[in-house]
């Protein structure tokens, strides 16, 4: 029987093609930085530029949870999450206006919601000021609780009377976010971060400042 024979040339393009497989994978990840960029250009370039590039991290990131949909480890690790969560006031003015603005994904605006954690405690209830005058459920549920790895600013403000205030009314306008925001008013979700905490869990994720 004759045996066959392979081609010498495909073992060579097999194993390169794998690699570029794996380097094609790795240059996909959107890791530019653009805080610095922020401050130098107009407004409307800006603005752009915010929403492309968070729109393009979103759609990284949807890809990246069907290969691991246990943790999000792959969004604390990428660079421009990481530079955009740690100076949110150069993007705050654009995210004012990209989450009043219809045209953009719903998705998008929550990702602006959670890279806007480091804001001071005022800020923050302004911006939810903001997405509370939009109507949107969804975005005021990922303000009050975008999940304790990202951000627990009102979960560890609970207690204060704006936040008492602020949940009372996204209440009886949101009825359907009623038993996540029971669970904030009554401490409950405080404490469960806290018990986190202790054992040695890093909520959130990601500090404020390197």
């Amino acid at each position: 029987m004759k045996k066959s024979k392979i081609n010498p040339t495909l073992l060579l393009i097999i194993p390169l093609l794998m690699f570029t497989l794996v380097i094609h994978s790795c240059f996909d990840e959107p890791n530019e930085t653009i805080s610095d960029k922020l401050l130098v250009m107009n407004d409307n370039d800006a603005k752009q530029l915010l929403l492309e590039k968070t729109t393009v991290l979103h759609q990284w990131f949807v890809k990246q949870s069907r290969k691991d949909n246990a943790t999000d480890r792959y969004v604390f690790a990428n660079a421009l999450y990481q530079d955009l969560y740690r100076h949110p006031y150069r993007h705050l003015r654009y995210t004012k206006e990209l989450l009043v603005d219809d045209s953009v994904d719903l998705e998008v605006k929550k990702l602006l919601i959670k890279v806007s954690q480091c804001l001071s405690f005022e800020d923050y209830l302004s911006l939810g000021d903001l997405i509370f005058d939009g109507g949107d459920s969804s975005l005021m549920y990922v303000f009050t609780f975008p999940g304790p790895e990202y951000g627990l600013v009102i979960v560890d403000n609970y207690r204060d009377s704006s936040v008492i205030e602020l949940l009372n009314v996204i209440v009886i306008k949101y009825p359907e976010l009623a038993s996540s925001i029971e669970l904030i008013q009554s401490g409950s979700s405080y404490r469960k971060a806290k018990a986190y905490r202790n054992s040695g869990e890093a909520y959130p994720v990601l500090k404020c400042s390197d």
